[in-house]
């Protein structure tokens, strides 16, 4: 899982991506560690085969419990702040669905442009994240 979590936060990811990736995995750690919990380690291929060829040697699962907490816990602090962050990540990632009121004052006028302008709703839809962001007119969105 770590490994592949690693690939997914690789160079030139945005932080909406990088978050989502983030998030995935938290809920992943959270449901392996109920599930190492509980002994099923259909999520662990080796410790579910080893705990089949030797069952009369029960796997420590509590220790894995222990490490697994102890990952949830670093994720909790490592990424706190992209958590904090929630609403402004989201408002970069789809800037039409972001709710104007919950938006920082000095967004909120050019967010209400932006929301009410069917060209760049359109534009949205079919374009890459980047490509949008790139297309903006910056006379109008300096921001």
């Amino acid at each position: 899982m770590l490994n592949s979590l690693n690939l997914q936060l690789g160079q030139g990811k945005l932080i909406c991506d990088m978050y989502s990736h983030i998030k995935a995995f938290e809920v992943k750690l959270a449901l392996l560690l109920e599930q190492v919990k509980k002994h099923n380690f259909i999520h662990l291929p080796a410790t579910q085969n080893l705990s089949a060829e030797n069952p009369a040697v029960p796997f420590p699962a509590e220790k894995c419990v222990e490490a697994l907490e102890m990952l949830k816990a670093e994720f909790g602090v490592r990424f706190r702040q992209l958590h904090v962050n929630a609403k402004e990540i989201r408002l970069f990632q789809n800037p039409f669905v972001a709710d104007i009121d919950e938006a920082q004052p000095s967004y909120q006028f050019e967010l209400a442009e932006l929301q009410n302008c069917d060209v760049l709703k359109d534009a949205f839809k079919p374009n890459s994240l980047i490509d949008f962001y790139a297309a903006l007119p910056n006379d109008t969105y300096l921001t």
